[in-house]
Protein backbone atom coordinates (compact mmCIF):
# COMPACT_ATOMS: atom_id res chain seq x y z
CA UNK A 1 0.00 0.00 0.00
CA UNK A 2 2.54 2.79 1.21
CA UNK A 3 4.66 1.93 -1.72
CA UNK A 4 1.72 2.33 -4.22
CA UNK A 5 1.04 5.55 -2.52
CA UNK A 6 4.80 6.32 -2.71
CA UNK A 7 4.76 5.85 -6.40
CA UNK A 8 1.35 6.38 -8.06
CA UNK A 9 3.13 6.18 -11.48
CA UNK A 10 3.10 2.31 -11.00
CA UNK A 11 -0.73 1.82 -10.27
CA UNK A 12 -3.06 0.29 -12.42
CA UNK A 13 -5.93 3.03 -12.38
CA UNK A 14 -8.77 0.71 -13.17
CA UNK A 15 -8.35 -2.06 -10.79
CA UNK A 16 -7.37 0.28 -7.93
CA UNK A 17 -10.47 2.12 -8.36
CA UNK A 18 -12.13 -0.98 -7.62
CA UNK A 19 -10.34 -1.91 -4.36
CA UNK A 20 -11.78 -2.55 -1.52
CA UNK A 21 -9.01 -1.50 1.36
CA UNK A 22 -10.42 1.33 3.26
CA UNK A 23 -6.74 2.93 2.39
CA UNK A 24 -7.15 2.75 -1.24
CA UNK A 25 -10.54 4.56 -0.63
CA UNK A 26 -9.62 7.23 1.36
CA UNK A 27 -6.73 8.37 -1.27
CA UNK A 28 -9.16 7.83 -3.89
CA UNK A 29 -11.86 10.27 -2.31
CA UNK A 30 -8.81 12.69 -2.07
CA UNK A 31 -8.15 12.48 -5.52
CA UNK A 32 -11.04 11.57 -7.60
CA UNK A 33 -9.86 12.36 -10.67
CA UNK A 34 -7.40 9.26 -10.57
CA UNK A 35 -10.69 7.56 -10.50
CA UNK A 36 -11.18 5.24 -13.75
CA UNK A 37 -14.42 3.38 -13.29
CA UNK A 38 -16.81 5.17 -10.80
CA UNK A 39 -18.85 2.55 -11.35
CA UNK A 40 -16.62 -0.42 -9.56
CA UNK A 41 -15.45 2.23 -7.25
CA UNK A 42 -19.80 2.92 -6.19
CA UNK A 43 -19.87 -0.75 -5.33
CA UNK A 44 -17.38 -0.08 -2.24
CA UNK A 45 -19.03 -0.63 0.95
CA UNK A 46 -16.25 1.19 2.87
CA UNK A 47 -17.70 4.72 0.75
CA UNK A 48 -20.74 4.58 2.95
CA UNK A 49 -21.70 5.17 6.27
CA UNK A 50 -25.23 4.97 7.09
CA UNK A 51 -26.01 6.78 10.25
CA UNK A 52 -28.67 3.86 11.17
CA UNK A 53 -29.84 6.23 14.31
CA UNK A 54 -31.31 9.03 11.69
CA UNK A 55 -32.99 6.30 9.39
CA UNK A 56 -34.60 4.57 12.01
CA UNK A 57 -35.53 8.22 12.98
CA UNK A 58 -36.88 9.46 10.14
CA UNK A 59 -39.08 6.55 9.25
CA UNK A 60 -40.58 5.75 12.32
CA UNK A 61 -43.56 7.67 11.53
CA UNK A 62 -43.75 5.52 8.49
CA UNK A 63 -43.15 2.52 10.75
CA UNK A 64 -46.21 3.70 12.90
CA UNK A 65 -48.52 4.36 10.14
CA UNK A 66 -48.20 0.93 8.51
CA UNK A 67 -48.78 -0.86 11.98
CA UNK A 68 -51.80 1.16 12.86
CA UNK A 69 -53.17 0.20 8.90
CA UNK A 70 -51.52 -3.64 9.36
CA UNK A 71 -52.81 -4.28 12.62
CA UNK A 72 -56.04 -2.37 12.55
CA UNK A 73 -58.65 -3.87 14.81
CA UNK A 74 -61.12 -3.78 12.05
CA UNK A 75 -58.68 -5.75 9.42
CA UNK A 76 -57.68 -8.57 12.15
CA UNK A 77 -61.84 -8.59 12.90
CA UNK A 78 -62.41 -9.40 9.16
CA UNK A 79 -59.78 -12.03 9.42
CA UNK A 80 -61.46 -13.96 12.51
CA UNK A 81 -64.68 -13.41 11.08
CA UNK A 82 -63.73 -15.20 7.45
CA UNK A 83 -62.58 -18.11 10.35
CA UNK A 84 -58.94 -17.67 10.48
CA UNK A 85 -56.89 -17.65 13.46
CA UNK A 86 -56.07 -15.00 15.17
CA UNK A 87 -52.42 -16.37 15.44
CA UNK A 88 -52.08 -17.02 11.83
CA UNK A 89 -53.07 -13.49 10.68
CA UNK A 90 -49.52 -12.76 8.58
CA UNK A 91 -48.38 -9.39 10.11
CA UNK A 92 -48.19 -10.88 13.60
CA UNK A 93 -44.57 -12.18 14.40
Amino acid sequence: MEYLLAHPDKIKWEIFSHNANPQFIEYLLAHPKKIVSWYEFSKSPYIFVLDKAKMRETKAELHQDLVKHFLHPDKIAKWIASGKDVLDYPYFE
